[in-house]
């Protein structure tokens, strides 16, 4: 008889091969920015809601030119959403990587922080599948603006997902970006030019110094 898959085995591969990408994710930036993970999620939120608001606003403006009122009211109404969903994240994003940073000065694992990670997994596991299905949606099952607005959501909710698992990332300390780091190398080799080369000294000189 064959044995059959273990759906939560699948499950902790896909996973396990999303906080691998997260994780080097995180590392880029903090190598080149010098940022934070909280900095990374919250530029992905905001750039997730700002995307949405925009496609939304232009697709309700759209409505209004072709006569659809309701249409066009009720995504003038919701294209906020997502924007003002990215700020309580963010805000949320910083209270908990500021208690991870606390706990880890002392040498110390927060209870919290391990707890919120744990709803990081969750909302992530969320986006994720809102994205799958307004993906489909936006794909096979709508047209006009009905597609481009599943199509807006689902990418909406991938990036909200991605920020999610950047999260749930190790913490890592702020420090100075690439550049300022490639100055300072810059600086100190200008430095170590300038110092002056002792001279050689001739043989017979030391010679004569021993001689006398």
């Amino acid at each position: 008889m064959e044995k059959q898959k273990d759906p939560r085995g699948l499950y902790q591969k896909m996973d396990d091969k999303l906080m691998d990408y997260a994780t080097k994710g995180v590392k880029a930036w903090n190598w080149t920015t010098g940022l934070t993970k909280a900095s990374l999620a919250n530029t992905m939120l905001y750039t997730g809601g700002s995307a949405f608001f925009i496609a939304l606003s232009h697709a309700a403006y759209e409505c209004y030119d072709q006569n659809h009122f309701a249409i066009g009211a009720f995504l003038a109404v919701t294209s906020p959403f997502y924007l003002v969903s990215a700020h309580v994240m963010a805000k949320r994003n910083n209270k908990y990587e500021k208690m991870e940073a606390d706990a880890a000065s002392k040498g110390a694992v927060s209870y919290q922080v391990m707890t919120q990670k744990k709803e990081y997994e969750n909302s992530g596991n969320w986006f994720l599948t809102g994205t799958a299905i307004e993906v489909f949606l936006g794909n096979g099952q709508g047209q006009g603006i009905a597609s481009l607005q599943g199509f807006n959501i689902g990418a909406t909710m991938a990036i909200f997902a991605g920020s999610q698992y950047v999260m749930r990332t190790d913490y890592m300390p702020p420090r100075k970006n690439a550049f300022a780091r490639g100055w300072d190398k810059l600086k100190e080799f200008a430095r170590d030019m300038k110092q002056p080369v002792a001279e050689p000294v001739p043989v017979s000189c030391v010679r004569n110094e021993l001689r006398g």
